[in-house]
């Protein structure tokens, strides 16, 4: 299975995006629309991983599975730069995020 994701505007939050859209890629497939509205605005970079997404978002950090579909604040309030790979050590998984010129890995 090959997934793809994306970030979209709509008329009236051009130029930034307010929708993450991701698909497997298929003749058959129709696209699942995230809107992290009450997070803030989606911001690059985006990963993703068989299970689901990971995207900025005000900077911090959002996560959501492609099963619930659901947004989910990953960090709380602590700023981060970047987010990087979805990474799993053991069954758990991290995201590699920039923090105060340090890396860190945030459980999701």
């Amino acid at each position: 299975m090959i997934m793809a994701a994306w970030m979209v505007s709509k008329g009236d939050s051009l130029p930034d995006p307010a929708q993450v859209v991701y698909s497997e890629i298929s003749d058959y497939v129709v696209p699942y629309t995230l809107t992290p509205s009450e997070f803030g605005t989606p911001s690059s970079p985006l990963s993703l991983d068989s299970k689901g997404l990971a995207f900025g978002c005000f900077n911090r950090l959002c996560a959501a599975s492609f099963s619930s579909r659901i947004i989910n604040l990953a960090n709380g309030n602590t700023n981060f730069t970047k987010v990087g790979q979805i990474i799993t050590i053991g069954k758990v998984r991290f995201i590699a995020a920039s923090s105060n010129k340090r890396i860190v890995l945030v459980k999701i």
